[in-house]
């Protein structure tokens, strides 16, 4: 009879840390103590770790559970590389007696040159114009969405979207870089739509989160989707980000969590800006419908104010 060894399991506790300004990528982990068997593991223990997304390893037989190398957008497959920015992330293998453990997944960093504001996205004719990606447990996951009719919200052809593909399942969707360094009161707008009521036990969620100059993702706006009231209703959304003027530069995500089986979310029209104190603007023109040389006619132009400040008077250059 033969009998096969058991593998060591899985490293545990990834931390990743890169720095924006040397491209300097710091990996530390935590070396398993059993077999996938139970036991523990009394044989020595190496490590491999490549970068997701290639197939060769950078380095293999590594004694230690940290480490650094240098890495630029330079470095990354050229199919990962969009809008001029990566996702960069590590799988981490452990081997011992001979056996090798699955791989685990490090955190991730999306790296690059930042975009600038006013930042906007419509996802028009169902494709990215920025650099986006994702990240999920199960199979549902966000992704742009061509659509006809009057599906999306401002009749592009296209939207971000989630569509579960089963129970408990996550997924974050997320921006690249955007520079907001200069910005006194950064502004997020977008609108959303919910497709589906989940239960009231073990409700679906959906968060908007915001990530500062390289780091964790946090929640900064919890969003209803489970009323009856306004499912398969556009719903618009504005939040002010002024507690991250003083970021460099800050990604925006949304975080749904699904428990019903059946969540379908949309996202639309996103626009990242600085609104000052006083910004005049037009939003509407009317013309007549005819025009004479020889007689004057008049244009109504209304203007908006889309600043914080109260604008005096009624004379507008």
């Amino acid at each position: 009879e033969v009998q096969t060894k058991s593998a060591p399991q899985t490293v545990s506790g990834i931390t990743f840390k890169y720095d924006y300004n040397s491209g300097l990528t710091t990996l530390k982990w935590k070396a398993p103590t059993k077999l996938e068997d139970g036991t523990t593991i009394t044989a020595p223990l190496s490590y491999a770790v490549r970068r997701v997304g290639t197939t060769a390893n950078l380095v293999e037989g590594y004694p230690g559970t940290t480490f650094r190398e240098q890495v630029g957008l330079k470095d990354m497959p050229s199919g990962s590389v969009k809008f001029g920015q990566a996702v960069l992330r590590y799988a981490i293998t452990a081997t011992s007696d001979g056996t090798t453990s699955a791989s685990a997944m490090s955190p991730f960093k999306v790296i690059g040159t930042p975009e600038t504001l006013p930042y906007s996205e419509s996802f028009a004719s169902g494709r990215p114009h920025h650099f986006w990606g994702e990240s999920h447990t199960g199979r549902g996951r966000w992704g742009e969405m061509s659509v006809s009719g009057s599906f999306d919200q401002n009749l592009d052809g296209g939207l971000f979207n989630f569509t579960a593909a089963g129970y408990n399942e996550s997924s974050l969707g997320f921006t690249g870089l955007i520079n907001i360094k200069g910005a006194k009161n950064p502004v997020l707008s977008f609108w959303y739509k919910y497709m589906t009521v989940g239960a009231e036990v073990d409700k679906d969620t959906l968060e908007v989160q915001v990530a500062s100059n390289g780091g964790d993702f946090t929640t900064v706006k919890e969003l209803e989707v489970n009323s009856v009231d306004s499912v398969r209703t556009w719903l618009p959304v504005e939040l002010s980000l002024a507690n991250y003027s003083s970021s460099d530069f800050i990604q925006v995500a949304f975080l749904v969590k699904s428990h019903t089986g059946n969540t379908c979310i949309y996202v639309d029209n996103l626009n990242l800006f600085n609104q000052v104190s006083k910004d005049l603007g037009i939003s509407e023109v009317s013309l007549p419908t005819r025009l004479r040389t020889d007689e004057a006619r008049k244009a109504t132009v209304k203007v908006q104010n889309w600043g914080v400040r109260t604008v005096e008077g009624k004379d507008y250059l």
